[in-house]
């Protein structure tokens, strides 16, 4: 779990080129939170084999769903040049 939230966190610093950081990360959270909250309710947590994997599964698609609604064209641009800068 602890790489997994390493890596939205790494993810949410090349965010921050576009002031969306702190939003991605809120956005993802809470995401992933509220369906596990609602797993929870059902009884169908248990079901889960592997809690890890299925977390992991779960933010990359609240990321993705992220960037879809968020993230303008321009804004990806933004992100992918100053991320080129760096390396």
């Amino acid at each position: 779990m602890k790489d997994l939230l390493f890596r939205m966190v790494n993810m949410s610093t090349h965010l921050k080129v576009v002031d969306k950081g702190q939003k991605m990360l809120n956005y993802t959270i809470f995401k992933v939170a509220d369906k596990l909250e609602a797993l929870h309710n059902t009884g169908e947590l248990e079901s889960i084999k592997s809690i890890g994997a299925y977390v992991n599964i779960s933010f990359t698609n609240a990321f993705n769903d992220f960037q879809k609604s968020f993230l303008s064209i321009e804004d990806r641009i933004d992100i992918i040049h100053e991320y080129q800068k760096l390396w």
